[in-house]
C-alpha cells in the first residue's frame, strides 16, 4: 500500500513542516506535551480516514476483503477530503477530553492543511507528471499569501460579528474545498462520491463560519427579503 515516491517525501516533508508551524503557533497557550500529542493522533487519524473514504469511493475495486483495504495499492490509494475529517475529529475528540475550546488548534491547524497541499502537490505532480496536480499548490501558495492579512484583520470585519476564533478554520476549509471542488469537474474520471465528500465538506465549513460569526438567521433573511423589495 505504501509506495515510497516522489509524492511520500514531499507529503513527509510536509508533515514535518506544519508540526513545526503548528507548534510555533499554539505554543505560548498550550502545553508542549499537548500539541505533540495533537500533531501524532492527527496524523494517525489523518491517515486512518483518509485511507477509509479512498476504499469507500473504491469500493467496487476493494470489494469487501478487509486485508485489500490495509495492503492494497490501486492509485492514489488516499482521499484528502477523508485526511481532513480525521484531523479535525482528533483535535475536537482531544480538547473536548480535556474539556477546552478546540477553535484556537482548528486555527492553527488550516495552516498545516496549506503546507500539505503546496508540497503534496509538487511531489504529486512529480510522481505523476500531471499538471493539473500542480493546482494543489497554487491553492495553497495563494492560501498562504492571504494568511496573515486575515488573521490580523478578521475580527474588524463587519459581516463577521462575532470575532470569534474559529474564522480561519471555517473560512479557508470552504475555501480548499470549493476549489478541489471545481477541480473534480475538470477530471472526467472523477468519482461522484469524491465531489459530495467535497459538497458536504464546503457547506458544513460554510455552516460553521456562519454559527461562528453569531450572525442571525432570521435578521439576515429578513435584510435580504427587504433588499429584493426595494429593487422591485
Amino acid at each position: 500500500m505504501l509506495n515510497v515516491t516522489p509524492l511520500f517525501w514531499f507529503l513527509a516533508l510536509a508533515f514535518l513542516v506544519s508540526a513545526y508551524s503548528f507548534w510555533k503557533r499554539l505554543r505560548e497557550d498550550y502545553a508542549e506535551e499537548l500539541i505533540f500529542g495533537l500533531t501524532l493522533r492527527g496524523g494517525f487519524f489523518a491517515l486512518i480516514f483518509a485511507r477509509l473514504f479512498f476504499v469507500l469511493c473504491n469500493l467496487n475495486l476493494f470489494e469487501f476483503s478487509v486485508a485489500a483495504w490495509v495492503t492494497a495499492h490501486v492509485g492514489a490509494d488516499f482521499n484528502l477530503g477523508g485526511a481532513f475529517v480525521g484531523v479535525v475529529w482528533a483535535v475536537v475528540w482531544q480538547m473536548k477530553k480535556r474539556k477546552k475550546h478546540p477553535w484556537e488548534v482548528l486555527d492553527a491547524l488550516s495552516l498545516a492543511v496549506l503546507y500539505f497541499l503546496v508540497l503534496g502537490g509538487v511531489g504529486s505532480f512529480l510522481t505523476n507528471g500531471i499538471y493539473s496536480d500542480l493546482f494543489f499548490s497554487v491553492i495553497g501558495l495563494v492560501g498562504l499569501g492571504f494568511f496573515p492579512f486575515l488573521k490580523k484583520n478578521y475580527r474588524s470585519f463587519s459581516w463577521y460579528k462575532s470575532g470569534k476564533t474559529g474564522f480561519l478554520f471555517a473560512l479557508y476549509s470552504v475555501y480548499v474545498f470549493f476549489f478541489l471542488l471545481v477541480l473534480a469537474f475538470f477530471k472526467p474520471d472523477n468519482l461522484y462520491l469524491n465531489r459530495l465528500i467535497s459538497l458536504f465538506l464546503v457547506l458544513a465549513s460554510l455552516w460553521i463560519l456562519y454559527t461562528r460569526s453569531e450572525r442571525n438567521l432570521r435578521e439576515d433573511a429578513r435584510s435580504i427579503f427587504k433588499f429584493k423589495r426595494r429593487e422591485i
